[in-house]
């Protein structure tokens, strides 16, 4: 049972750590493909 819990718990940590960056990522790609540039020090699409 406490295999389990250890395992769920490393799963959300990893999640919730994971999902900024890969959001990040989607943010500045879908930026790029629609002809912008992606300023990295404001986090904002600039067209």
């Amino acid at each position: 049972m406490k295999k389990i819990v250890c395992i769920v718990i490393i799963v959300l940590a990893l999640f919730l750590f994971v999902k900024p960056a890969v959001q990040n990522f989607i943010e500045e790609d879908q930026c790029l493909d629609f002809g912008g540039s992606y300023n990295q020090q404001t986090k904002m699409c600039e067209k």
